[in-house]
């Protein structure tokens, strides 16, 4: 879906834009949809990118379409401003992600009875985090406002983990399967009671850490497990894999010492970001349906892409946790700007890379 890719691209220019006026530097163009940056991301490209790949050649095909004109809406609703007409947009928006979350959820539970897969109850529970997401999202002008703000990211990072547990079935690891759907559970209601209901003083957060950590721990002994030889693909997978647990795991641990700027972007671009140029060597060529050629692929992508999340992660950490003497503040300030045009390059090359590989 080239939409996908447009809503990608929108969001990271806004990024930048965002970067610069959170930095200091006045931005006059486009001030007002700087903003829409976490919502594009989140509803925009995750939204349409996760359902189009869980539903793709089925009846429910449809769904991403939620999310497609509910992002669209929202852009045009910041680009002209209706004064009386504004909030009614908003909740037309925010009812269009409720619906698209509901009926993916929906989806994924009857394939869950079905087909008794952990993914799919994996992509249930993100589904409903997702409808959840957006309720939330209604009534905040930045995601970045909400305490709990890595609630936004759980619906792609809950699909990206029951993925991960799926594969376990293969070595028949029935134990961990389990462990982590209870995991995910304890997960998920701990989120929405800190919510909902009470302060649950960051027992959410260790929930999802150990999550994390835990899917980490079984794909480290799953690739230990000897093969005769492994492929090129199966090579890049592996590293970018492993960074991008990393870089999820710092994320949360960040986040727990209430550390939410460089907590948030290590868990959003360094982990479910990264897990998305991990599997875009598989799954894109297979939506093509054409066999990736090995000899195209690159690691200069995803190098300029972790570098980029290096540089994201570590100067906001400098900025906003002042780390080191304010004479340095302004070298980071200017790294933390760079990175943003890093990550828009990393991307670029990203999509090359791939339409290289299924061609013909």
């Amino acid at each position: 879906m080239k939409i996908v890719k447009v809503f990608l691209h929108i969001a990271i220019v806004l990024g930048i834009l965002k970067l610069f006026a959170m930095n200091g530097y006045p931005v006059d163009v486009l001030t007002r949809i700087q903003n829409l940056h976490g919502k594009i991301f989140i509803f925009g490209f995750f939204g349409c990118l996760i359902t189009f790949e869980q539903t793709f050649n089925t009846k429910f095909k449809f769904i991403p379409y939620f999310f497609i004109l509910g992002t669209l809406i929202e852009i045009l609703t910041y680009i002209v401003y209706l004064k009386h007409l504004h909030i009614y947009i908003k909740q037309m928006t925010a009812f269009l992600f409720l619906c698209g979350g509901i009926v993916f959820s929906a989806y994924s539970l009857k394939n869950c009875i079905t087909l008794k897969l952990s993914s799919h109850y994996f992509n249930f529970l993100a589904g409903l985090l997702l409808s959840i997401s957006s309720i939330l999202s209604k009534n905040t002008r930045t995601l970045l406002e909400l305490e709990n703000v890595e609630y936004f990211l759980l619906f792609p990072l809950f699909v990206i983990l029951g993925e991960r547990t799926m594969l376990a079935r293969i070595w028949r690891k029935s134990i961990f399967i389990k462990i982590q759907v209870v995991l995910a559970t304890l997960t998920f209601i701990l989120y929405n009671i800190t919510i909902f209901i009470l302060e649950t003083h960051g027992i959410e957060k260790i929930s999802l850490l150990v999550l994390i950590f835990n899917s980490f721990i079984n794909d480290i002994k799953m690739q230990l497990t000897k093969f005769t030889r492994i492929s090129e693909i199966q090579r890049y997978f592996r590293i970018t894999l492993n960074i991008s647990y990393i870089f999820g795991i710092i994320g949360v641990i960040l986040i727990i010492y209430r550390r939410f700027e460089p907590g948030f972007h290590s868990i959003s671009l360094g982990f479910i970001f990264g897990m998305v140029f991990s599997h875009s060597v598989i799954i894109f060529p297979s939506i093509y349906n054409k066999i990736p050629q090995q000899e195209k692929l690159s690691y200069i992508p995803f190098t300029i892409f972790t570098l980029a999340n290096i540089a994201r992660v570590l100067s906001s950490a400098v900025i906003y946790m002042g780390l080191f003497s304010q004479k340095i503040v302004p070298i980071f300030l200017i790294i933390n700007i760079a990175s943003g045009f890093l990550h828009f390059i990393s991307i670029i090359l990203l999509f090359i890379m791939i339409k290289s590989m299924v061609k013909d």
